[in-house]
């Protein structure tokens, strides 16, 4: 993993731990309005859950291109076991690692389109 984004996970890791739980409810309830009503479900239906939106958009935030958000998360077969990944993975129920991978990419351009062009101060929450 090159160092920059070391980092930036590391920073992103201590970020999640400090969060009260109201930070992070007000940090999905400030995504949720900004992304569009199909972008909250993945295309088999279920909508994502506020675990899932928390974990990637706190993600989306901190990294720069697709490949450092899957690297940052650990989706990966053999993924670093942290808090975002366990957060991540908690939405998958009974999906398949590569289906769940490809809404999860779904999700990042989502969010890097519609909710990241203002960037998100997450020392500000």
């Amino acid at each position: 993993m090159k160092a920059e984004l070391f980092e930036k996970l590391e920073q992103l890791k201590h970020d999640y731990w400090e969060m009260s739980f109201a930070e992070k409810a007000k940090f999905v309830t400030d995504l949720k309005s900004r992304l569009p009503v199909e972008a909250l479900s993945d295309t088999t239906g279920p909508d994502f859950t506020d675990e899932v939106l928390l974990a990637a958009g706190m993600t989306a935030a901190a990294v720069e291109t697709k490949d450092e958000f899957e690297r940052a998360l650990g989706l990966y077969g053999t993924g670093y076991k942290s808090k975002l990944r366990e957060a991540i993975l908690s939405g998958k129920l009974n999906r398949s690692n590569s289906e769940w991978r490809k809404e999860l990419r779904r999700l990042f351009h989502a969010l890097k389109g519609h909710t990241l062009t203002e960037p998100m101060n997450l020392a500000a929450i």
